[in-house]
């Protein structure tokens, strides 16, 4: 990534560099995965925004996305579920 995350180069990130790194993820988990990022503002850049939902379709969390983030109320959610998951 570049010094300055803005929203062109982090939709080209999405574009070009996220599916690279998911290739050796099965087919039937990425079909699944949820996408959620912090609200950094390059992450609700229009640009971006369009990308999450042509590849994920509504299955991003974040500002002005189809399931809206909350901050530090979905991070913390999102720590316990991975705490869960760890005692699994």
């Amino acid at each position: 990534m570049p010094n300055r995350l803005t929203g062109a180069n982090y939709r080209d990130f999405l574009e070009n560099n996220l599916p690279v790194l998911l290739e050796e993820v099965p087919l039937a988990v990425r079909a699944k995965i949820w996408f959620q990022h912090d609200g950094a503002p390059a992450h609700f850049s229009l640009a971006a925004r369009q990308q999450l939902t042509t590849t994920l379709g509504d299955r991003w969390i974040g500002h002005h996305g189809p399931v809206p983030s909350h901050g530090q109320q979905d991070r913390q959610i999102l720590i316990r579920l991975i705490s869960f998951c760890g005692d699994i």
